[in-house]
């Protein structure tokens, strides 16, 4: 048997913001038709998507110990020593396919949209309907940003998705929900009364990204708790003023509030559960040692290191060799904990990989030209960060 198996094409599908779908969320490429077309999940569905010609010759590849292109980035964390999706998969459903297995649509990777009411640094309008918006007041209804805007309300005009899904829903056992921000997702609460009242909830396990802006009082009361299990992962990448840069408009202190109601949900309800997702970035790798404390001051239940790849020019690799060192100097992993550690090594070994020099200049600007529209000042809330990288 290969070992380059990942279990996922055998068992899942993605769909994005914009309508497209992907064997999973690290996967390069959309799932294409005959034609070498992007299949789209309001004409096509997410069954036929699953079963179309293109999964088809991922599993084959996999099965013939072939490494298919689009699973590049999984193949490039396992070659620094980072646990990839690929291999957290396989341990997570414990599960490794092989020539005879038949696959079957259990774990459903929800990216419902990109209405989102965040437009963090890190994102953009692929995800971030906020974020489509200002692009399109400074570049005009024109740009890429409006298209997007438009193909992002996909999950709120495809009946044939959420026909779909009621379809498959006896075979689901694990559903990831994210967006956009999934809790302003009306549509979804609706699919989520439909598997409580078919008695199907019991066998589901959800997990979600929040950004924590939102609070879902009747879903924590009615729906949540009918479930196997559910997960919430708070997306928080850094603290007090520089958390309120990155994920703008974001507040502080009401993410924390609301943190703190969740917990409390979750000593009431035994299937409830909480995560941190940190996305370690250009923005918040020079304080990842403080974020680390607050994060091992806090009673998650679990923790993960999210690595920036889907824009180099905020990944932590590109940065200047000075801006390496000064991260080096603040590391002390002996304070951190064991899990934390564990996670942390294998980044700094990713952020020192050779720089893309060429992203300087467009990093700069990208800044500059963000902070003006939104009335920030970078180099107020980064003083030795902006320092170095000007």
């Amino acid at each position: 048997m290969s070992n380059n198996i990942c279990p996922l094409p055998w068992m899942s599908i993605e769909t994005s913001p914009i309508g497209t779908a992907r064997p999973c969320c690290l996967a390069r490429e959309s799932i294409k038709d005959q034609t070498g077309t992007d299949m789209q999940i309001s004409k096509h569905g997410i069954i036929e998507m699953f079963d179309s010609l293109y999964m088809q010759q991922i599993r084959q590849t996999m099965l013939a110990g072939g490494k298919p292109e689009t699973c590049k980035l999984c193949w490039d964390e396992e070659a620094v020593g980072r646990k990839s999706k690929r291999l957290s998969s396989i341990e997570k459903f414990r599960f490794t396919p092989d020539i005879n297995t038949k696959p079957s649509l259990s774990f459903i990777d929800l990216k419902l949209g990109n209405q989102c009411n965040l437009k963090c640094r890190m994102c953009g309008s692929w995800s971030s309907s906020s974020w489509a918006e200002e692009e399109i007041a400074l570049d005009g209804d024109n740009s890429r940003a409006a298209v997007w805007l438009a193909q992002g309300q996909w999950p709120n005009v495809s009946e044939k998705f959420w026909d779909d899904l009621e379809q498959v829903m006896p075979h689901i056992l694990y559903m990831e929900i994210t967006g956009g921000e999934p809790l302003m997702i009306k549509n979804h609460y609706r699919f989520l009364k439909q598997a409580v009242e078919s008695g199907h909830s019991k066998h589901i396990s959800i997990h979600y990204n929040t950004n924590g802006t939102l609070l879902p009082k009747q879903a924590m009361r009615d729906l949540w708790p009918h479930f196997k299990s559910v997960e919430m992962a708070f997306s928080i990448d850094d603290l007090n003023e520089r958390f309120e840069y990155q994920r703008h408009p974001a507040k502080w202190d009401l993410v924390n509030h609301n943190m703190e109601q969740f917990w409390e949900h979750s000593k009431q309800h035994p299937n409830f559960t909480t995560q941190i997702c940190c996305t370690v970035n250009m923005f918040n790798i020079t304080n990842i040692q403080n974020v680390a404390y607050w994060i091992q001051s806090k009673p998650f239940d679990y923790v993960y290191l999210n690595l920036l790849h889907s824009d180099p020019v905020w990944s932590i690799k590109n940065l200047p060799d000075s801006v390496k060192q000064l991260v080096m100097s603040r590391i002390d992993l002996i304070k951190l904990s064991g899990d934390i550690r564990s996670q942390l090594v294998p980044i700094l070994d990713f952020m020192h990989q050779p720089a893309e020099i060429a992203l300087f200049t467009e990093r700069k600007e990208r800044i500059i030209k963000h902070d003006d529209f939104r009335k920030e000042n970078f180099i107020a809330v980064f003083p030795e960060l902006s320092e170095l990288l000007c």
